[in-house]
């Protein structure tokens, strides 16, 4: 047996070259019978199978991943008086259960901003006690001068009738002597009143000046006083809505900073959906944006981040996602844990002439197809508009029922 199969390899052998000898030969007796190289029957990546160009709608979409969510807020406390990180006393919000708004979930330690509330409303107290003895001396001392003044209004009203009642006298019944007297007194009188007149002023300005310091001095010590009683509350981390405790972070006696996010909590009768992180401004000038949630068609609106929120987010490294609210009547047809898929158009073309992608190619001239043209392939130029992953849009070149070939 090893022998027969071994007399048979070198005829195998034989018969393949032969054939490769004769396959050369004719290859080139016919090119020299010719003089030319045989053109190729098919241009390169072009199959025979042709489409015609038709009319159509074409929108450029992009698909989000996206799943139905709880609407969860990310709690933290602010600065508190100037201090940027604070103690956690106690915590009260376990995960899982629900609580109610404005229910404390973390206790933050007070005992420092205490202590000062306590010092600023001694300090406010005092400064009040002062005012009050400042005002009250201050408005005695312009009743004082009030009253001299209304007497020294008199006296010299007095003292000018006199001496009017004098000059006006029949002759030789008041002497020369007397009416000098009565003239120095009217003239003493009237200075007697212009001093209780400038004291009065004084006294007036005094306790004006006294009332000035209610503003500078006494509503700045409250205004103070009333944020350290807000930072005592502060310290105290309420639900801002009724809602589940998804995390709590934090544990007791640890230092934590100002906007590092201590509590998730979720309000469930609240849905929205979310995406992986996209290009915001591309939604937000989007031709239409619509989601497919278990296999229904469901609208929505985009949800954009407030510029401090984005930027806030942004500097901490955090992951944004892309969320949508769904439409006032969807809200009781979804569920958490559904997913689906969000539409985004950023463009379309209606009604134009569409052939597909494949068919396109290019050179330095620029977008040609293939075209067939009384059963010849021709090379067409054509002016290519929106494209999307299958069609693309002919803005020129071709007319609607033309056949164009597509590629492979």
């Amino acid at each position: 047996m090893k022998d027969r199969v071994k007399s048979r390899i070198p005829a195998l052998i034989c018969l393949m070259l032969t054939g490769a000898v004769a396959l050369l030969t004719a290859c080139r007796d016919g090119s020299t019978a010719s003089g030319e190289i045989p053109e190729l029957l098919e241009p390169k990546g072009i199959s025979m199978a042709a489409v015609p160009v038709e009319r159509g709608d074409l929108y450029i979409t992009t698909e989000l991943s996206v799943t139905v969510v709880p609407y969860t807020e990310k709690l933290f406390f602010e600065p508190i008086s100037g201090e940027t990180s604070a103690r956690v006393s106690q915590i009260r919000a376990v995960p899982g259960e629900m609580v109610n708004e404005g229910d404390v979930l973390i206790q933050l330690d007070t005992t420092d901003v205490e202590e000062a509330a306590a010092s600023q409303d001694l300090a406010l107290q005092y400064a009040k006690e002062q005012y009050s003895f400042a005002l009250e001396q201050a408005q005695q001392e312009v009743n004082i001068a009030q009253l001299e003044y209304d007497a020294a209004l008199a006296a010299a009203g007095e003292a000018e009738q006199a001496e009017k009642s004098a000059r006006e006298a029949e002759p030789g019944t008041v002497t020369e002597e007397e009416l000098a007297a009565l003239k120095k007194a009217q003239e003493d009188t009237a200075y007697v009143l212009a001093m209780k007149d400038l004291a009065l002023q004084q006294a007036k300005a005094s306790l004006e000046q006294v009332k000035g310091t209610w503003t500078t001095d006494i509503l700045p010590m409250q205004t103070r006083l009333e944020e350290l009683k807000a930072a005592c509350e502060s310290l105290e981390l309420k639900a801002p809505f009724s809602g589940r405790v998804v995390e709590v972070y934090p544990y007791e006696n640890q230092w934590v900073d100002a906007f590092d996010t201590l509590v998730i909590l979720a309000d469930e009768s609240r849905v929205f959906i979310q995406g992986e992180a996209y290009n915001n401004t591309a939604i937000i000038n989007a031709k239409q944006i619509d989601a497919r949630i278990d296999g229904r068609t469901v609208s929505i609106s985009y949800q954009e981040y407030d510029s401090e929120d984005y930027l806030k987010r942004k500097l901490s490294g955090e992951e944004l996602p892309t969320v949508f609210l769904p439409a006032e009547g969807e809200i009781g047809s979804l569920t958490f844990g559904q997913t689906g898929v969000v539409r985004v158009c950023t463009d379309y073309s209606l009604d134009t002439l569409l052939v597909p992608v494949a068919c396109l190619e290019s050179d330095s001239a620029g977008s040609f197809v293939y075209a067939r043209e009384n059963g010849q392939r021709v090379k067409v130029y054509v002016s290519v508009g929106l494209k999307g992953p299958i069609m693309a849009e002919i803005l020129s070149g071709l007319e609607e029922g033309a056949q164009v070939y597509v590629g492979d």
